[in-house]
């Protein structure tokens, strides 16, 4: 189970350094009811949140909404991927984040979040599919050593030639 769990943070991890998200560490020390997690800076700060509540976000912000919301369904991908299959209890979590990010900010349910969920996850699917070295460099080392700290994830990533800044959505995913 361990390597499943290395699989799935490596997925969040990736997926979050990849968006412009950023990534404090990943870790595998179970907390919170998890059996590991990443640390990933806040969506908003307090007051922009409680500032912006009932307006419309503008594009920007529905950009990192969603880029947030691939960031959860980016860990289920990882673990289908390299372990053949992932836990059903683990993602739920991960997707019921994304399906709160997409009612919270974006004002979906029903078929309009379903849809949209399902967008995303294809994109998180194909994000990690396409880094899959970098996904699995990342669980290997938290395999190893259970946490990963900030410059070493950023090392793991991005210590390739081929991507030297953060990756973009393309606007469908995150068009109102």
């Amino acid at each position: 189970m361990r390597w499943t769990y290395a699989c799935h943070e490596a997925g969040h991890a990736v997926a979050a350094l990849l968006l412009g998200r950023g990534a404090y560490y990943a870790t595998l020390e179970p907390g919170d009811g998890t059996n590991g997690h990443v640390g990933i800076p806040e969506l908003f700060r307090r007051q922009f949140g409680a500032s912006q509540y009932g307006r419309p976000f503008g594009a920007r912000d529905r950009q990192r909404v969603a880029a947030q919301a691939v960031v959860f369904l980016a860990a289920p991908a990882a673990e289908e991927l390299l372990t053949g299959r992932y836990d059903p209890i683990g993602a739920s979590g991960d997707i019921a984040a994304a399906e709160f990010l997409l009612a919270d900010y974006f004002y979906l349910d029903g078929a309009g979040a379903s849809q949209r969920l399902g967008e995303l996850a294809g994109f998180a699917d194909h994000l990690v599919h396409a880094h899959r070295d970098r996904v699995k460099r990342v669980a290997d080392a938290l395999d190893e050593q259970t946490y990963v700290g900030r410059s070493a994830l950023k090392q793991l990533v991005f210590d390739a030639p081929d991507v030297a800044r953060p990756l973009r959505l393309p606007s469908s995913l995150y068009r109102r």
